[in-house]
């Protein structure tokens, strides 16, 4: 299947025909991806769906260019969902927004609000991470505290160690009832 999507990529003679040859290049790729570990495949679609963007004009083909901003933001999400980060999910709000500027009126509203329904938890899923990586930071170095134990521990050793131990219990008693409510 690839094969053939890549043949005819090849053989495309216009704009219009190599934008849709890279649509269902990339389509076929991520087909392929679903049946298969790893991410390479969904990297190479995303690749595919980003030159097809290159080819295909909004003035031209504007359901075309709308469909393969949607299928790259759900690309682009599916890879930020497999990831720790926030790259390709941050990358992801904008081809469903850009989707969205034609599909608002073009596509059945059932659509546009599926489109609409996966941006917003894109969004959500990166507060929700940034808010997690903050506490993370935070949580590791809370007001200074490993700064301040490493001075104690040059003049006073014994309550160096004792205020790390404190520390740390009450690090671990506030995210048990953090957990807990």
């Amino acid at each position: 299947m690839i094969a053939v999507r890549r043949k005819l990529l090849a053989a495309a003679s216009s704009n219009d025909e190599r934008g849709a040859a890279h649509y269902n290049l990339g389509t076929a790729l991520w087909a392929l991806e679903e049946r298969e570990s790893g991410a390479r495949r969904l990297e190479e679609a995303v690749a595919a769906y980003c030159a097809a963007l290159q080819e295909l004009s909004r003035d031209r083909v504007l359901l075309d260019w709308a469909a393969t901003q949607n299928n790259l933001g759900t690309a682009l999400w599916t890879l930020g969902e497999r990831e720790s980060g926030t790259a390709r999910l941050r990358e992801a709000p904008a081809a469903f927004d850009a989707c969205l500027t034609v599909t608002k009126t073009a596509w059945p509203e059932e659509l546009a609000w599926q489109v609409r329904a996966l941006r917003d938890e894109t969004r959500a899923e990166i507060a929700r991470r940034r808010a997690t990586e903050k506490w993370a930071r935070k949580s590791r170095n809370p007001g200074g505290f490993a700064l301040r134990a490493r001075v104690l521990k040059r003049s006073r050793p014994d309550k160096a160690l004792a205020q790390v131990e404190e520390r740390s219990c009450r690090n671990v008693v506030s995210s048990a009832s953090m957990t807990i409510s």
